[in-house]
């Protein structure tokens, strides 16, 4: 099987040069090894099999570096005894660029990255889909780590990660916007500052049963991502501040409008109560108890037709209709069919079968207020005619009017 393979290598090498010539390279990779050779020049008859390096991409510029066997590699072996015995995908631990000696120079080849870790991983090629399917070949592929980070954040924005495996490796990484930059090994993070951890490449995790001929040697990855001094400082803002002032503003502002509307309802209300009570005062001195009870039914009687009225015009909407008709028909609140203004309940008129009315005069009060102030001449009016309306309560006389005529030039006449 291995002569059979470096015969099929050997008359199909044209590829190589086919590669080179359609990305337009002038290069000449040389002729491919006739034999597969071991990676430290060491046979190692032990092995049960061969691995040699055959296509790559990009293709290598010597041709000399193909047909190696990279199972003679150590690290790669172990790597590929685990996939042989869990049939799954499997990511390597950490390593650097040095771990191969041989110097693979590919077309892509940048320096700049030849000093971020590296992993390699290696994925096993089944003979068929069918479940339990022999392993024929594997994928073997050397990722640098800045390849799983680059365009991963945008411009302005940068973050520090740092990468850790289980099997003890330990480097981080600066991104910075789409670019990626090597910290170091064991570099010093602010853990004062908050962070995330994650889990990472668990496409390689294998999470199967038991494996039966060898421990298992996993290298799962954990990345934790610190925020830089140029990340956090652009969260920082003082907006939260601005929120809270104009909050606190418009608080104030609402109340005081509540505060200054409350004082002129307040003052509205002890104005119409202070008129409530004068009125009602004028209306005590000037009616009896049961003229006085008829007038203020007659005023809740006025007040309900009212509402009656705004209701069926439309609420607050139709206010503006009831204040035109109120101004129009005046003191009169409805009308009857032929047009005649008429009045809300009946007039408060009684008919008193006898009465006696009193008119009384004041003797030469022309010519004595002549030479008295007006407030001496209020002060006995006054007194005159509160002792009429005393002696009108106490007799429970309804006294009509109280006025002055004059008859005579020194007669005054009260009625």
């Amino acid at each position: 099987m291995k002569k059979q393979w470096q015969k099929y290598a050997i008359e199909n090498q044209f590829w190589i040069q086919e590669d080179l010539y359609y990305r337009g390279s002038g290069i000449s990779p040389g002729n491919l090894p006739k034999k597969i050779y071991p990676y430290f020049h060491e046979d190692d008859s032990t092995a049960n099999f061969t691995l040699p390096l055959w296509q790559t991409g990009p293709v290598v510029k010597d041709a000399s570096l193909l047909m190696v066997d990279l199972y003679t590699h150590p690290s790669i072996r172990r790597l590929v005894d685990e996939v042989l015995e869990v049939k799954h995908v499997m990511l390597s631990e950490i390593v650097e660029k040095e771990f191969m000696p041989i110097n693979v120079d590919t077309l892509d080849n940048n320096e700049r990255r030849n000093d971020f870790p590296r992993s390699f991983v290696v994925e096993p090629v089944f003979e068929d889909f069918v479940d339990g399917s022999e392993i024929v070949a594997f994928i073997i592929g050397i990722i640098p780590w800045d390849s799983y980070f680059v365009d991963a954040l945008p411009f302005m924005t940068s973050m520090e990660v740092k990468v850790e495996d289980k099997c003890g490796a330990e480097f981080s990484l600066l991104i910075d916007g789409p670019s990626v930059h090597f910290l170091g090994y064991s570099y010093q993070h602010d853990e004062t500052k908050r962070q995330i951890s994650a889990e990472f490449a668990e496409f390689a995790r294998y999470e199967g049963g038991s494996v039966t001929n060898a421990i298992l040697e996993e290298c799962s990855y954990t990345l934790t991502v610190y925020p830089t001094s140029t990340f956090a400082e652009s969260y920082k803002t003082n907006r939260p501040i601005v929120n809270a002032i104009l909050s606190l503003a418009v608080f104030l502002f609402t109340t005081l409008v509540f505060l200054s509307y409350d004082m002129m309802v307040e003052r509205r209300q002890r104005k119409v109560l202070s008129n409530a009570q004068q009125t009602n005062a004028i209306i005590d001195n000037l009616f009896p108890k049961d003229v006085k009870q008829r007038m203020m039914e007659e005023v809740k009687e006025t007040a309900r037709v009212q509402n009656d009225r705004l209701k069926k015009r439309g609420g607050v909407f139709g206010s503006k209709n009831l204040m035109q008709d109120h101004l129009a028909e005046g003191e009169v609140l409805d009308q009857d069919p032929l047009g005649k203004k008429t009045r809300i309940g009946k007039p408060i008129a009684d008919l008193y079968a006898e009465t006696t009315i009193l008119f009384a005069d004041l003797v030469g009060f022309t010519a004595w207020s002549s030479t008295r102030e007006p407030s001496s001449v209020f002060e006995l009016l006054e007194t005159v005619f509160g002792e009429f309306d005393r002696l009108a309560k106490k007799h429970r006389v309804f006294k009509v009017e109280t006025g002055m005529s004059r008859k005579r030039n020194d007669v005054l006449s009260t009625h």
